[in-house]
């Protein structure tokens, strides 16, 4: 028995000790089955004071000025609301903000984007007791809305709800595409200017190439390519199409790749410079999703991320922000399959 132990001992010793020097080699790894680091780390804030009632279908932004994150509007527990309410991140306290003047209607399935120049919240469109097309500024410096929209109903996009809207920093402007109404589904491609406040369409000719009439899908502003870059959405079914519109052209084309998230609408994402990358999360389609994925920019390529820690809910028509300095990115609300109104940290490796 004693004989056999130190011939089972030798031989661990022996492999420890060859693997190591092999290891050290190069020649393989002394962990083969050891998976790579993760990409994140998902973790639930723990927030201070009155939240903002349970709610889907809401816009948020990251204002970079004052460090907080503004949310909008949406649809669930309180009904549809045009509430506004900040989540100042030096101390995770929420905050309802009652802005001076009139504020926009209630509604929910807008789009917002943040504009730093000029410290404004801008949401667009959206839809409450009926679709809209308007345009509204919250001033942050003011704690004031402003209706910015084209006085004349001509000069503005079609009525609608589901669309997307990216801040586009290198010509100062919002770009909207498609969406929907009771009339159907669009492709266009609006582009916002703000120094103007004029609305201009900037899709390809009509026997040009543009994506299937969608909506509820999700897109971001890659800064390095200047384009806007879509993933899915909602046509007569899901889609799990990716879709790039260079702005220096005016021209779509679509991203060929193997791999891609499931079909799906509803989803959410934001994009990081650092890595020239969109991160997106959850959704709905054959079924909620909490999957995380990343689209490489350089390539064009989906890949599903690893993430560490606790992973949210299943949801769907919830909020993400990023904060880029500290390359994290916040997840808020959504439906899954109740109305939510928690706090989720996703912190990029």
């Amino acid at each position: 028995m004693n004989t056999l132990r130190h011939s089972t001992w030798t031989r661990r010793s022996f492999l420890k000790t060859a693997g190591a020097s092999l290891a050290a080699l190069g020649i393989f790894s002394l962990h083969p089955d050891t998976a790579s680091a993760a990409d994140g780390a998902l973790r639930k804030l723990d927030t201070s004071g009155a939240l903002p009632s349970p709610r889907f279908n809401h816009t948020a932004v990251y204002d970079s000025i004052n460090n907080r994150m503004l949310v909008f509007g949406g649809r669930g527990d309180a009904g549809i609301t045009n509430d506004l309410w900040a989540l100042n991140l030096r101390d995770l306290s929420w905050q309802n903000i009652t802005p001076n003047g009139s504020a926009p209607a209630a509604r929910f399935g807008h789009d917002a984007i943040f504009d730093p120049n000029r410290r404004r919240m801008i949401i667009y469109a959206g839809q409450g007791a009926k679709f809209f097309n308007d345009t509204w500024a919250f001033d942050a410096g003011t704690n004031t809305w402003q209706d910015i929209s084209p006085v004349n109903e001509k000069e503005r996009p079609q009525v609608r709800y589901g669309s997307i809207m990216v801040y586009d920093s290198k010509e100062q402007r919002g770009i909207s595409f498609a969406g929907f109404t009771d009339q159907g589904r669009f492709d266009d491609t609006q582009a916002f200017k703000f120094s103007e406040m004029t609305w201009k369409d900037i899709s390809p000719a009509s026997n040009g190439v543009r994506p299937q009439r969608r909506c509820l899908h999700t897109g971001v502003y890659d800064s390095r390519g200047h384009r806007l870059v879509i993933f899915g959405g909602q046509s007569s079914g899901a889609l799990r199409d990716t879709w790039l519109f260079e702005l220096n052209e005016n021209s779509w084309h679509e991203a060929q790749g193997e791999k891609s998230p499931d079909k799906r609408f509803f989803a959410a994402s934001i994009y990081d410079p650092t890595k020239n990358q969109m991160i997106l999360f959850g959704g709905s389609g054959s079924e909620r999703f909490d999957d995380a994925w990343a689209l490489d920019l350089n390539t064009s390529k989906w890949s599903s991320l690893t993430l560490d820690g606790t992973k949210p809910s299943a949801r769907h028509s919830h909020s993400m922000v990023f904060i880029e300095s500290d390359r994290r990115l916040l997840i808020f609300g959504g439906n899954g399959p109740s109305s939510l109104n928690d706090t989720w940290e996703l912190k990029l490796a």
